[in-house]
């Protein structure tokens, strides 16, 4: 291998370094949303295994808990029904709020309810777009029910922000069973419609919508060549992924906006002292422990730090082979959930061609990369004694034949002496 072979080489290696390295960068970013967006548009024939593996946050977080068989759903407590996902998140953020500013510690200062109650009034008498309100329910009369005079500032503090999450979840449960928004439908024969359609009704049409399209895109529209040039065929199928996106952008802002009235709520039950004390509360909450992360934020966590690990080993020579085939098992996870299918017409259209994509190239390239030793021509690797070599040194060339001229193999033959003593 000559000089300039060598020398690109090495470019190629950094050069796919700095992409990875910084494409992991930027998933450390604040704004970052993860990759369940990615991977719900998934295609190709392990499509379905990336969208079992992540779910659906959004159809999740609208998932109410049925009423037990036998049990009168009058006499079950809304908020028992409230959907796993969403009282998991809010239940985790109550918690962290409750530690951030120390509402969990004993503090001897007494504060009466009535007291505390005139300092949550412009909260409490709010309806707030139907947020706290719904029938029967009344957070000051339960909170003085609750709670004695000359009782704990801490405690009542405490126990008025486990009371809110509680109203919150069923004041939700109750507008996603029951609360109703105008839904625009196309129709086949004549103008579009409206009519009214619960939370719990648009999930059902969303996710029905979105199968169905999955299947289109599984089905004969995959693999044929002649849906590139085709653009009638798809055409029905692109403007309908655009209404379910739109559909779970709704979704999600609505329970969005939900979510920050509770923290607003609870946030005005501090004192400017303790407000000031302590300062806001980091955002988001991150699940803390191992155990406590869901699948998805496993994969956002290996992603990122694979990404990251694996382009700052190829820019700077060190453990090169590993790095390369650490990029190439990413690169290859990148390609096989979003395969550029001639029927899906927008993977296609971001790279110009179809089944290759940049991720197929840069794989090909890494593993071509894992067939050298780029790291030890110019790289940390040539200092790593793990890739030192024990080799033993050559022994010497045998000297030709003194009589024909070739090389002698094997043991050099005796010498000859130049007198044979007589035998006599």
């Amino acid at each position: 291998m000559n000089a300039w072979t060598k020398f690109f080489l090495i470019l190629l290696r950094i050069a796919i370094g700095w992409h990875l390295l910084f494409a992991g960068l930027a998933k450390f970013a604040p704004d970052y949303r993860g990759s369940e967006g990615y991977l719900q548009e998934a295609t190709g024939p392990v499509a379905p295994y990336f969208h079992g593996m992540i779910g659906d946050k959004v159809a999740d977080r609208y998932a109410v808990l049925p009423v037990a068989e036998g049990n009168d759903p009058a006499s079950v407590s809304h908020a028992k029904r409230c959907p796993v996902a969403l009282a998991r998140e809010w239940d985790s953020y109550c918690n962290e709020f409750i530690a951030h500013y120390h509402l969990d510690e004993e503090v001897h200062d007494t504060y009466s309810p009535a007291n505390f109650a005139a300092s949550t009034t412009g909260l409490l008498a709010a309806e707030n777009g139907g947020i706290l309100v719904v029938a029967g329910l009344d957070q000051p009369r339960i909170l003085r029910a609750g709670l004695p005079d000359g009782g704990d500032k801490s405690k009542l503090q405490k126990d008025y922000c486990d009371k809110t999450v509680e109203n919150f979840k069923a004041a939700t449960v109750v507008w996603m069973l029951y609360g109703s928004k105008p839904q625009r439908f196309t129709s086949p024969w004549g103008p579009p419609v409206e009519a009214e359609r619960t939370p719990e009704q648009r999930v059902r049409d969303y996710v029905a919508q979105r199968e169905r399209i999955r299947k289109a895109q599984a089905g004969e529209l995959a693999f044929g060549l002649n849906t590139l040039f085709g653009a009638d065929k798809t055409k029905d199928l692109l403007a309908e992924k655009g209404e379910v996106s739109r559909t779970r952008a709704d979704l999600a802002r609505e329970l969005d906006t939900r979510t920050s009235r509770l923290k607003e709520a609870l946030r005005d039950v501090l004192t400017p002292e303790q407000a000031q004390k302590y300062g806001p509360m980091p955002e988001p909450v991150k699940a803390t422990g191992v155990t406590a992360m869901s699948r998805l934020e496993w994969i956002d966590f290996m992603v990122r730090w694979g990404l990251v690990l694996s382009g700052a080993g190829l820019i700077l020579g060190l453990f090169t082979r590993s790095s390369c085939v650490l990029g190439a098992a990413l690169l290859l996870s990148f390609y096989l959930a979003a395969m550029p299918l001639p029927g899906v017409l927008e993977a296609v259209r971001v790279e110009g061609y179809p089944y290759v994509n940049k991720n197929i190239v840069e794989m090909l390239a890494l593993l071509t990369l894992a067939t050298t030793a780029s790291g030890r021509w110019a790289g940390l690797d040539a200092l790593n004694p793990f890739n030192w070599r024990s080799a033993k040194p050559k022994a010497p060339p045998p000297p030709p034949d003194r009589y024909n001229g070739t090389v002698v193999k094997g043991p050099a033959p005796a010498a000859i002496p130049s007198h044979v003593p007589s035998r006599r």
